[in-house]
């Protein structure tokens, strides 16, 4: 009867030395799922960030482009005007 118990204490005492390991790991499991969480939240917050930062410089390019081109047309008319004055110019000097 006494070796019986033994047995069974010994049994008992696996039994709860692997629920502890069952635990822990169980523990573990939880904490890697919430690291896991918190990477893809940091992981959705960096792209959307990059995603604004990237429609930043495209509305940018496209304001630079646009200034470009309006300058471009300016020049040209200052250059037509330029040139309508000096074939005025040179029509007076010749006509007198």
């Amino acid at each position: 009867m006494q070796r019986q118990r033994v047995i069974e204490e010994k049994k008992m005492r696996e039994m709860e030395k692997i629920k502890d390991q069952l635990e822990r790991l169980l523990e573990e499991e939880k904490q890697a799922k919430k690291d896991e969480e918190i990477v893809r939240t940091l992981q959705a917050r960096i792209l959307n960030e990059e995603w604004a930062r990237r429609e930043t410089l495209e509305k940018l390019q496209e304001d630079q482009r646009k200034m470009l081109e309006s300058e471009r047309k300016k020049r040209e008319e200052f250059e037509k005007m330029q040139n309508d004055k000096e074939k005025e110019l040179k029509g007076n000097f010749t006509e007198k």
